[in-house]
């Protein structure tokens, strides 16, 4: 049955059959003591965009409308730990939510917006944020913060969810040891959670699961999917952020051409490390996941494809089981849940492809499930944007205890599955291991090609990224872009394209600032953490073409400073206290000034940060 709710200009269709009469009769009493609250409260009028009194016999009419229509949703949300978006009942799309905290968790359906700017096909802002990540909650913060008057602002995401710390994936929630309310934007740096209320709340316009399929930006106008055109008097703000570099996935070809068994019997590892004579190492391991090719591929896969007919590639990569990526709530909220799945089960194998801090994030966290999981890295150790080889080699010793295979050297090229679902990997020295799932984590490239041919770009950095100025400001007036789509007009440090949680924070809360209060130039200190089984790191700086000082130990604390000209240039330390953290911090901030004569007596971590005070 339908039900039309005009006089608030909402239409909407609710599909009794999918609530049983106990769940309705729970919803009807629910939705008549949440309305009795609200009784006294003003209600949004859409069509007027105005606020006004109503009397209260009418108001808790008008404020029944919200809520049934959440009903659905508000219901499926308690059966499930979060919100999950293929659950969604489509009879549901087209809802709006009217610009008023209505008592209860109504999530937004598919093409949903929580909006006020009216139902129209035209929608128009002073200011429109375009992404949903970690960067628009901050910049919404900081707008808020700065006196922006309702209904200004706008945050169009392709995502179900508001704004929400994307670190936190790996480091907290899959593990458990969070949920997404804990970690919504700006729970961080210890402000307010920002869930959907809070955006209801101070009348900025959040436009979920709305795809963006064209821009122009010069017009300062987007097209949604959907039609709906969003327009921005002032400014947009690019926070479209990145999207993870994918591999090829290839059908089991019918000429399969591997032998099983074990390459060799030597489980120390140690051979495996970076050889420059033999750039072909694939020794060092002894795991019955790691199976030899034919001679065909002794020089890696290129004359395995060049000869085998058999191969082809699979067009849909997202069709095949087992592939996970990590970039997205829904991502964890995947792997998690096959978690959930294969509990108890410890035959499942699991690969995680890279060796970066969340290489080493999704590791620990499997590995902490109980499940077989083996790391590979084409680099030749752990983390070389950060880690020293010694550095390294701590944690090494350190994951491999805690039951994590370790592969370094290896590039991986490609993915076989077998009847929908992964069944290994090849890496280019021709090596190839078997496992049942397999995660990628190999680098992220900007999400800028809707703005191709329309904006200046800087080609000089890890992947194609929009060139700034200073103050954060594009080559065109009125667009600025932020967190990892950003090429940054650095020349202190030598990485000029960050893809750091603190840079998406910091960089969106500036351009608040240039747009609302000042024109300043914006100012970013790297720093990067990680946090993996009970360790966790944290470093501030650079670390490029710098001597090093390492004390101390995982054990306790761990320190190493990277110093060029009697200056501190970077910092790490495992470990320690948050007081110790800020000393590190400010010591490379300021670059201090000290004798390396006193850093070499120096013998503990602690008698290093005396020296720093």
């Amino acid at each position: 049955s339908s039900s039309s709710l005009s006089s608030c200009d909402i239409t909407t269709s609710i599909s009794f059959g999918t609530i049983f009469c106990p769940t309705l009769f729970l919803s009807i009493l629910g939705t008549l003591a949440s309305a009795l609250l609200l009784s006294s409260m003003p209600i949004y009028s859409r069509a007027s965009e105005t606020t006004q009194s109503s009397p209260k016999v009418f108001q808790f009419f008008d404020s029944l409308k919200p809520m049934i229509t959440g009903i659905p949703n508000y219901f499926r949300r308690l059966s499930h730990n979060g919100y999950n978006a293929d659950k969604i009942n489509e009879t549901n799309k087209g809802t709006s939510f009217m610009g008023k905290s209505i008592g209860i968790n109504v999530w937004p359906t598919k093409h949903q917006s929580i909006s006020a700017a009216g139902s129209g096909s035209s929608r128009v802002y002073d200011f429109i944020i375009l992404g949903g990540g970690t960067s628009s909650g901050y910049a919404a913060r900081a707008f808020v913060n700065y006196g922006i008057q309702p209904n200004q602002l706008a945050i169009i995401s392709n995502e179900g969810y508001a704004p929400y710390e994307r670190h936190n994936l790996t480091k907290t929630f899959l593990d458990g040891t969070q949920t997404i309310e804990q970690f919504y934007t700006c729970t961080a740096d210890g402000g307010e959670s920002q869930d959907v209320r809070w955006y209801i709340n101070h009348k900025i316009d959040l436009h979920l699961y709305t795809e963006i399929i064209k821009a122009d930006l010069k017009a300062k106008l987007l097209t949604a999917s959907n039609g709906i055109t969003f327009e921005a008097r002032k400014a947009i703000i690019l926070a479209t952020g990145s999207t993870p570099i994918q591999l090829p996935i290839f059908l089991k070809p019918n000429h399969f051409p591997y032998t099983s068994g074990i390459t060799n019997n030597d489980d120390s590892n140690d051979n495996n490390k970076s050889n420059s004579n033999n750039d072909n190492n694939s020794n060092g391991n002894s795991n019955s996941d790691l199976v030899s090719p034919t001679n065909s591929l002794q020089n890696g896969s290129s004359t395995f494809k060049e000869s085998d007919n058999d191969m082809e590639e699979i067009n849909d990569p997202g069709s095949v089981d087992g592939v996970f990526y990590m970039k997205s709530y829904r991502d964890a909220q995947k792997l998690k849940s096959l978690f959930e799945d294969i509990s108890g089960d410890s035959s499942k194998k699991f690969l995680v492809v890279g060796g970066g801090y969340l290489g080493m994030e999704c590791a620990a966290a499997i590995a902490s499930k109980g499940h077989p999981v083996s790391l590979a890295s084409k680099d030749p150790h752990l983390v070389p944007s950060v880690f020293t080889p010694e550095i390294s080699e701590m944690y090494e010793k350190y994951f491999k205890k805690r039951g994590v295979q370790l592969y370094f050297n290896h590039a991986c090229c490609l993915i076989f599955s077998h009847h929908g679902s992964a069944i290994g990997c090849l890496f280019e020295n021709g090596v190839y291991i078997e496992a049942d799932y397999i995660l990628v984590g190999i680098g992220c490239q900007p999400n800028i090609s809707l703005f191709d041919g329309q904006i200046q770009t800087q080609i000089n950095t890890p992947h194609p990224a929009i060139w700034v100025d200073s103050y954060l400001q594009t080559s065109i007036a009125g667009v600025y872009a932020v967190g990892d789509v950003a090429a940054l007009p650095f020349f202190m440090y030598a990485e000029n394209q960050l893809e750091y949680a603190l840079h998406a924070r910091n960089s969106a809360e500036h351009v608040a600032r240039v747009l609302m209060k000042e024109q300043a130039t914006y100012e970013y200190h790297p720093h990067l953490f990680s946090k993996s089984f009970d360790l966790s790191w944290r470093f501030w700086g650079d670390n490029a073409g710098t001597t090093c000082k390492i004390v101390g130990s995982l054990d306790d604390i761990l320190i190493c400073l990277w110093i060029w000209e009697g200056r501190i240039q970077g910092a790490l330390i495992e470990g320690g206290t948050d007081q110790d953290g800020e000393i590190l911090k400010y010591a490379t901030k300021d670059q201090k000034k000290i004798d390396w004569r006193d850093i070499k007596k120096a013998e503990t971590p602690r008698q290093i940060l005396d020296l720093l005070k």
